[in-house]
């Protein structure tokens, strides 16, 4: 797509330039339409650019990226319920589909077709490798549900907190400290011998001196995490499985896991773990401690302390993603830099620039959650098409942010959150404005119903009304704007919320009119 930056102002003047560029057939027109979630960050100016009326074949054309999302979504649904092959075989048809479409490529139709195919069975066998592959020295082809004891080393990827639990006494509270272990040996009858796998670890107490990065060996219970024992219970060994964890080793006291000097640590997980901690440490210095959990689930992520009675309350009402790091968390922060960029007279590119780098970072920090990803990309996309002076298209924009989403994890096709985050988004793409539309012309209608026609007097009276009337009925069509969009997403993640989760929270559609300010506020100055 092409379009023709015009600085100095903001003239649609026709110029035999233009002109020209409409009449030749291979420069696309573009859509006005940008990402919602950092459209309104750039006001018109005079060095915006200026895209050419659309053109209604261009127009008509549909976004490129759509179709190889779909298809590389549909091989990993392929896989999950059928499972028709193994990875090398997936591989082996995505090469022989791809030397298909360079064959025919004087055939569009078939050629293209053969693209896709080739992009299906790519998504296919990333999700087998993933999903179903094994390293032949991984313990969880050897382990079985039943705890058994053992002494494993292995480095610590990442560091999750305390959490607390109820004990088998009678009020009794549990204390562990969780981490994520990727194994590499295990101790075999006295002698040491090579392992893999990657076990959900937690200590009983709180541990001193062991962090993200750092090898270490533990003794304690080993096991393949088990399945549900009901039926529709949350299947937690699959949902471990998604993030490659299969194993759960479980150690009795904190002596049992201790610093490993003889291996190497992982210095990218190291490095993480400490600007993790700093981050926490810098915003919790100031605040109560007993909402310091909150705070830390709210801005950086981090929910393990999170108390399991807030966590439902949140739930109850329906404003759990309020917990999660989304493209609300998103745009505050894009929109707090774009904001101190310009007091501190950035021009446009570089702050385009740094505000991507910004979004980045934060994505990186937090972890590469569906909904962070999600978001992340889509800010990306936006800065990148504000630098080359381009325009971008929603649905294009929605395509590749999915993804990339499916490139770092297969799995999060099927996760519930990832769901929800795209399909709030669709929503706020298409749904919101035909509601909007409608609402608008359902309020006109009954406005003339019951007081007639709006007449020349009337909007000349409105003209002059006071300053306050002014903002008083701006601040009412805030707040109808904002309840409309709130019971539009709501009423799209009826059908994937009910079936999931078996609740429905009508509040939420209110409490999230006040709850989103406030929470921007607090991100705002976590910023600061």
């Amino acid at each position: 797509m092409t379009t023709s930056p015009i600085r100095g102002g903001l003239s649609r003047k026709k110029t035999p330039a233009t002109a020209r560029i409409r009449e030749e057939p291979g420069v696309d027109a573009v859509s006005d339409q940008s990402d919602d979630s950092t459209a309104d960050l750039v006001e018109a100016g005079p060095d915006r650019p200026v895209s050419p009326p659309l053109d209604r074949r261009e127009h008509r054309r549909t976004a490129p990226l759509a179709p190889v999302f779909a298809t590389v979504a549909l091989g990993i649904a392929v896989d999950r319920f059928a499972s028709p092959c193994s990875t090398i075989a997936w591989v082996a048809a995505a090469a022989f589909a791809a030397g298909l479409a360079s064959l025919v490529v004087r055939r569009p139709v078939v050629s293209h077709a053969a693209i896709l195919l080739a992009v299906t069975a790519l998504g296919g066998g990333w999700h087998h490798y993933r999903w179903d592959d094994l390293d032949p020295l991984d313990l969880a082809r050897s382990l079985s549900s039943e705890p058994s004891p053992a002494w494993v080393r292995g480095v610590i990827v990442e560091s999750l907190g305390l959490r607390e639990s109820s004990g088998f006494g009678r009020g009794e509270r549990v204390v562990a400290s969780r981490f994520v272990l990727e194994l590499s040996a295990v101790n075999d009858r006295g002698a040491w011998r090579p392992a893999r796998g990657r076990a959900m670890m937690s200590v009983v107490g709180e541990t001193t001196g062991i962090r993200a990065g750092q090898a270490v060996e533990a003794a304690g219970r080993l096991r393949r995490a088990p399945g549900p024992l009901n039926p529709g219970e949350f299947d937690y060994a699959a949902y471990l499985r998604g993030q490659g964890i299969r194993l759960l080793l479980t150690i009795d006291e904190p002596e049992g896991l201790l610093p490993d000097p003889n291996s190497r640590p992982a210095w990218i997980a190291a490095v993480l773990g400490r600007l993790r901690a700093f981050s926490r440490a810098r915003l919790v210095e100031r605040i109560d401690p007993a909402i310091e959990p909150l705070v830390a689930g709210l801005l950086l992520g981090q929910r393990e302390g999170i108390d399991p009675a807030v966590s439902d309350a949140f739930g109850r009402t329906g404003t759990t993603h309020l917990l999660a790091i989304s493209g609300l968390h998103l745009q505050v922060l894009a929109a707090g830099l774009v904001f101190a960029f310009r007091l501190l007279g950035v021009a446009r590119r570089p702050a385009h620039a740094l505000v991507g780098l910004g979004a980045l970072s934060y994505a990186v920090l937090v972890g590469l959650a569906p909904s962070v990803v999600r978001s992340t990309m889509m800010t990306l996309a936006f800065c990148l098409a504000a630098l080359m002076h381009r325009a971008v298209r929603p649905s294009n924009t929605l395509a590749l942010a999915g993804l990339a989403t499916l490139a770092i994890n297969p799995v999060n096709l099927f996760d519930v959150g990832c769901q929800l985050s795209f399909l709030a988004v669709a929503a706020l793409f298409w749904l919101v404005p035909v509601a909007s539309v409608g609402g608008g012309a359902l309020v006109q209608a009954l406005r003339t119903m019951l007081r007639g026609p709006v007449t020349p007097l009337d909007l000349l009276e409105r003209k002059y009304h006071p300053k306050w009337r002014k903002d008083l009925r701006r601040l009412g069509g805030l707040l109808v704007e904002g309840l409309l969009t709130s019971a539009v997403v709501w009423v799209a993640a009826i059908p994937l919320v009910s079936l999931r989760f078996h609740l429905i929270s009508p509040i939420g559609v209110l409490l999230n009119i006040p709850l989103i300010p406030i929470t921007s506020t607090a991100l705002l100055e976590a910023i600061r």
